[in-house]
Formats: C-alpha cells, structure tokens, sequence
C-alpha cells in the first residue's frame, strides 16, 4: 500500500509538472501571436500615416470587408482601393501627420485575431488651415495569410474626443 501511495504521488508531481510546462507554453504561445497582432498594428499606423494607398491595401485580405457608418459594405481590395483614391482626392494636400491606435482584448485563436481599437488621427491641411483631428473606434478580425496578419473585416466609426483632449 506504501508503494502504490509513492506511486501515485510521484505520478501526480508529473502529472502537475506536465500541466505547469503546458500551461507555461501556452502563455508563451499567447504572448508571441498578440506581439504579432500587436507588429501589424503599428504597420497599420505607418501605413496610414504614408499616405500610401498599396501599403494600406497590402494589409488587407483580398476578400477582407470594411463597414463604415453610412455606406455600403466595401468588399474586396478593389472597392476598398477605390474608397481611398476618392478620400485621397476630397483631401488633395493634406497630410497625415499623426496616427495612433490603442488597441484592445487582443484575442488569438490559430489563423484567426480579433480586436477593438480607439484611434486618433491628425492631418495637416494645405494653405494654412489649421489642422484637422479626429478619433474613432474601430473592431477588426484578422486573419493569418502567408505568414502575415491581414484584415479581414473591420468595422470603424466616429468616436467623441477623450476628456483630455485640447478642444480647437
């Protein structure tokens, strides 16, 4: 009985130790995928930031879908490049000179991401104007192809300054 009870103990450490690395593993897992989602965010901010209407399509997935207040679904990168040559001609000389996103509850399962976002954007006008700013709130799913996190439907609308922002 003595031996069965060493038995059982010494299976039970295993037990727990085998848990404790999988457990540890995971978490390493978790961390990497979000520090990857976390790596697309900030080339999401470049991008706009750019100007650069092919960079900002590039982190899209050619089916990906994007719900904007007001307007139709624009589904594709075909309809999404055109959305941005019309915003880029309503804003001819204007230049994007901030653009932050705080993301949130970034949640990896396998190929798949989902996330929610608050973002502030400055753009200078040209002759003089004075800036425009604007924030928004934004979700997003992503999906993992070739090795790159894309979006693959996002869902963006205007959200209200922070308590702490300078008011023009």
């Amino acid at each position: 009985m003595a031996r069965l009870a060493h038995f059982l103990s010494i299976g039970n450490a295993l037990l727990v130790a085998a848990a404790s690395a999988l457990l540890t593993q995971h978490s390493r897992l978790h961390q990497g995928a979000t520090a990857r989602v976390a790596a697309f965010n900030r080339a999401y901010d470049d991008a706009i930031r750019s100007g650069d209407n092919a960079r900002v399509l590039a982190l899209w997935t050619r089916d990906g879908v994007s719900l904007l207040p007001g307007q139709a679904a624009l589904r594709g990168r075909e309809a999404l490049a055109t959305f941005l040559a019309g915003v880029q001609a309503q804003a001819a000389g204007w230049k994007v000179i901030t653009q932050t996103s705080t993301c949130h509850d970034i949640e990896v399962h396998g190929s798949w991401a989902t996330e929610w976002c608050e973002t502030h954007q400055v753009a200078a006008r040209p002759a003089g104007q004075p800036n425009w700013e604007g924030w928004g709130k934004m979700a997003l799913i992503l999906r993992m192809s070739h090795g790159h996190w894309r979006i693959q439907q996002e869902m963006w609308n205007q959200a209200p300054p922070p308590p702490t922002a300078k008011q023009p």
